[in-house]
């Protein structure tokens, strides 16, 4: 068991939570798109707004700084 030798930045994991973000909406078009499809308008109404909610939360937090450099205990590494 690996023990931590920095605390985690809030910001470069806020950042790249916010690159998730993105995916989150594009997989969440195809719902949508079902919904569309299917006539369910009050369905794609909701979808929409979730997919505009993802996507504004992931535009915000994208834009915060990160450094060049990620520690261990902030990156998936395997030993």
């Amino acid at each position: 068991m690996r023990t931590l030798r920095y605390a985690v930045r809030p910001r470069p994991v806020l950042k790249y939570f916010g690159q998730l973000c993105f995916v989150l909406a594009l997989l969440t078009c195809v719902p949508l798109g079902v919904a569309l499809l299917a006539a369910d308008f009050p369905v794609s109404w909701r979808y929409g707004l979730v997919i505009a909610a993802v996507l504004a939360l992931g535009f915000g937090l994208k834009r915060l700084p990160a450094p060049k450099q990620l520690q261990t205990n902030e990156a998936d590494t395997k030993d």
